[in-house]
C-alpha cells in the first residue's frame, strides 16, 4: 500500500514538472525567430551573423530614412514587443527587439541593435548586443 502512494506521488510530480514546461513554451515567441524574420539571417545566429544581415538590408552610408523606411516595412515596434527609438541629439537610432515571454518565463532575451549616424545623417556604424533580461 506504501509503494501504491510513493507511484501515485511521482506520477503526479512528473506530470506537474511536465505541465510547466510545456507553460513555459506556450503563447511565447523567442527573439531569435522576430529577428530571424526581420532580418533573414541565415544559418547559427549570434551578434556576428545577426549584424552582417543588418548591413543587407542597411549598408553603412545609408540615409536615415532608408534605415526609417525599413522599421516601417517590417513593423518593427507595432508589435509592443519591438521598439524602434529614431536618433535624436546622440545620433545614435536604436532597434530592439525582445522575446514574446510565454506565462511562466521569468528570464527573457533580446536583441539591441545600435545604427550610429553621422552629422550627414547617415549611418555610420552598427553595434548589435544580446541581452538576457529579468525580474
Amino acid at each position: 500500500m506504501r509503494w501504491k502512494w510513493l507511484y501515485v506521488a511521482a506520477g503526479a510530480a512528473v506530470v506537474l514538472l511536465l505541465g510547466v514546461e510545456l507553460a513555459s513554451h506556450l503563447g511565447g515567441e523567442s527573439a531569435e525567430r522576430r529577428v530571424r524574420r526581420y532580418f533573414d539571417v541565415p544559418g547559427a545566429l549570434d551578434t556576428v551573423s545577426l549584424r552582417a544581415a543588418v548591413l543587407r538590408r542597411v549598408p553603412i552610408g545609408s540615409p536615415e530614412s532608408t534605415l526609417a523606411d525599413f522599421v516601417v516595412v517590417k513593423r518593427i515596434g507595432a508589435d509592443g514587443h519591438s521598439i524602434y527609438r529614431p536618433a535624436t541629439s546622440d545620433d545614435v537610432a536604436v532597434i530592439r527587439l525582445d522575446e514574446k515571454p510565454a506565462p511562466l518565463d521569468l528570464v527573457t532575451e533580446a536583441y539591441i541593435i545600435a545604427f550610429e549616424l553621422d552629422s550627414a545623417r547617415r549611418v555610420r556604424g552598427i553595434g548589435v548586443r544580446h541581452a538576457f533580461t529579468g525580474p
